[in-house]
């Protein structure tokens, strides 16, 4: 007797026909990055804040965010990576009231009036004409920040009756725009600032995780600020989603141009394979641009192979770091055996040298590394969610039998001796993808029994050996 879906038992003369996509259900898993980021309490948009928005283009980010904004500047920096738009992006602003970031040029005392300062931000640069009124640089400044939809202010200071210092502040009040460089050019005498600024204090992840961002589904968060409470609260906001009873799989990715010694001291004590946390020291731009860049490239690369190693992957847009600022080999290998990935330069182009997860430990407090490879948590994660898609779509309204039981085949009913057949026949299908190895040694080891105090329940032990990514060779040459 066929098993029907729909169709009932009914005196009315017809042919009735139904569709039973169980046997042929399956979708590609379109890849989702949440950004978020710090905004102005007092933002014009502010009736946007803390709200979920698609960003399907520049022109959207700029009616909702502003333009020139934190979330302006994530969202072009992650488009230069999302290479043929392979992801779905998402957007959220979140107030705060933090101390703006600013930097502060002094003056050359030998400065003569007329002779220009040249200030370059970002790709943009003036000339201002030095004069002996210091309203007078600061409205050429302020008007030229203006025109460029720069979100800065700029007060001259003054010392013995002359301009002495010019202080440059954003207003946007967010310590994202942290080691952001801005470079004064006078008489051919260059000086490069970092900007610097408060610490988000109203960063209250917790809630957004509850409120706003709930149980929709992202692959990839980016932050545009983190320190190491922020850290704390999205590793344990993670693990509450990565939890069989969510199954909700995300990563934070977080990228930095701090110097080595504020990376350390902010991730020691953090323990989660969640959160991916990577240095590129003394680049020129935001820790928000390189957090968004690192994520648009780490998530193209895992929709097209979870397994396959991210070193190498190039950050499109990400200005590298003077020669004499660069990282050197004791340095890169300090930060790694931390847990801190590592971008390096490869001649003008910003890549990925090793990327890894926070996870150090494991639940007994003694060193794990079996999850500090984020190509395990990725490829995990495809195919925990693709075995719940292709089991429970094909079984979910099924009955359950023993092995012992007569069955029908026109009947939906589901035996372990049939679930191991399909469990070993989707192994097979992840072989065929790369991401799993030793057929013979997951047949032996797999267990599929109806639990024994649940008799609606099939319970399953996978064992499947993953795939590794060549990370090192080693070669002697014996020469004769």
């Amino acid at each position: 007797m066929v098993s029907f879906n729909t169709i009932t038992d009914t005196r009315q003369p017809s042919c009735w026909i139904e569709f039973d996509t169980s046997a042929a259900s399956g979708a590609n898993k379109v890849t989702k990055t949440l950004l978020i980021s710090t905004a102005n309490i007092d933002d014009k948009l502010k009736e946007n804040h803390n709200k979920l928005f698609r960003l399907s283009s520049e022109k959207t980010v700029i009616d909702i965010f502003g333009r020139n904004t934190i979330m302006h500047e994530m969202f072009i920096s992650y488009k230069d990576n999302d290479i043929g738009n392979a992801t779905e992006l998402w957007g959220m602003a979140v107030p705060n009231s933090n101390i703006a970031a600013k930097i502060t040029y002094k003056i050359p005392d030998t400065m003569k009036e007329n002779e220009y300062i040249n200030f370059t931000y970002n790709g943009y640069w003036a000339n201002v004409a030095y004069s002996l009124i210091t309203k007078n640089i600061e409205d050429e400044f302020n008007k030229w920040m203006s025109q460029h939809g720069i979100l800065f202010t700029v007060k001259v200071n003054s010392a013995n009756n002359k301009p002495s210092e010019i202080v440059v502040t954003s207003t946007q009040k967010t310590a994202a725009l942290n080691g952001k460089i801005g470079i004064f050019k006078v008489n051919e005498v260059e000086t490069k600032l970092e900007f610097s600024g408060g610490v988000s204090s109203s960063f209250e992840i917790s809630k957004i995780f509850k409120d706003i961002i709930k149980d929709f589904d992202f692959d990839f968060f980016v932050s545009s600020f983190v320190d190491k409470t922020i850290l704390e609260k999205f590793s344990a906001e993670l693990e509450k989603r990565w939890h069989a009873a969510k199954q909700l799989d995300g990563v934070l990715v977080y990228g930095t141009n701090n110097k080595a010694t504020a990376d350390t001291d902010k991730f020691d004590d953090l323990n989660t394979p969640y959160i991916i946390y990577s240095a590129y020291h003394k680049s020129p731009k935001g820790n928000h641009e390189i957090s968004a860049a690192l994520a648009a490239a780490v998530a193209v690369s895992v929709s097209i192979d979870p397994a396959r190693p991210l070193q190498t992957v190039p950050l499109n847009g990400i200005d590298p770091p003077d020669v004499t600022n660069r990282l050197q080999n004791s340095e890169v290998v300090e930060l790694l055996n931390r847990g801190i990935g590592v971008i390096n330069t490869v001649g003008t182009t910003a890549r990925i040298e090793r990327l890894l997860t926070a996870y150090k430990k494991n639940d007994a407090g003694l060193p794990d590394e079996s999850l500090l490879s984020p190509e395990t948590v990725f490829t995990l994660s495809f195919i925990r969610r693709d075995f719940k898609n292709y089991f429970w779509s094909k079984y979910s309204r099924f009955k359950l039998a023993k092995n012992t039981a007569v069955v029908s085949p026109s009947q939906k009913i589901l035996t372990p001796k049939l679930a191991k057949c399909e469990a070993i026949s989707r192994f097979l299908h992840w072989e065929q993808l790369g991401l799993v190895q030793d057929s013979k040694d997951f047949i032996e080891n797999l267990v599929v029994e109806i639990d024994e105090k649940n008799k609606g329940r099939l319970n399953f032990l996978l064992p499947p050996t993953l795939i590794r990514q060549l990370i090192q060779t080693a070669v002697q040459i014996q020469f004769r």
